[in-house]
């Protein structure tokens, strides 16, 4: 059987570790820890070293989740992913928060911080809590991209939505045959959420 890799980066808060538990296939493994310093996000906890989890196409192939701790107190977790978990990852969902107070900042940020792992492989971006802040729009992201010449389709998402997840890693590794409310796969409709504009 095939096997595939899909790395989950982006700020703290973003909803990297809800979008691989609310998709996985097998209970995920979390990271997760109590906050021991001040950020910028409202929550208790936050990824300590690499979340995992797992989905599968319908072709049958294996896809392997991953998901990086936000916070830059973790960077060498960051470089231990880019070169030695992750080198050979077929894409990467970046998850963005456009609640946060700059995210075009985080976005050139988590671009920079993760360069040798995006080079020459599918990026997507989500982009979470546009509920709470409608501006940036999806039109600014793609202008900011388009300004770094980074081809990359990006979506406002709910993490804690498993249709607009699967859309993001279906962007990646093709139709997945997502969970149904029994916790039976059933197939994908292939699409999920659109990507783009």
């Amino acid at each position: 059987m095939e096997n595939k890799k899909i790395i989950f980066i982006g700020p703290v808060g973003a909803g990297k570790t809800s979008a691989i538990q609310v998709v996985s296939e097998i209970e995920c493994v979390a990271t997760e820890a109590k906050i021991s310093e001040k950020t910028d996000v409202a929550k208790e906890t936050t990824t300590v070293a690499i979340d995992y989890g797992r989905v599968t196409t319908s072709g049958d192939v294996k896809a392997h989740l991953y998901g990086a701790p936000g916070q830059s107190r973790f960077d060498f977790m960051w470089d231990m992913l880019s070169e030695q978990i992750a080198h050979d990852a077929d894409g990467v969902v970046m998850m963005l928060d456009n609640a946060r107070e700059c995210p075009q900042s985080d976005l050139k940020y988590y671009l920079d911080a993760f360069s040798r792992l995006i080079e020459g492989k599918q990026l997507v971006i989500g982009v979470t809590r546009s509920d709470i802040q409608a501006s940036p729009a999806v039109s600014d992201y793609e202008q900011w991209l388009s300004e770094l010449n980074v081809d990359a389709p990006v979506q406002f998402v709910d993490a804690r939505n498993s249709s607009a997840v699967y859309g993001l890693v279906e962007a990646i590794v093709g139709p997945v045959k997502q969970q149904s409310v029994s916790g039976m796969p059933h197939a994908s409709a292939g699409s999920g959420a659109q990507l783009g504009a």
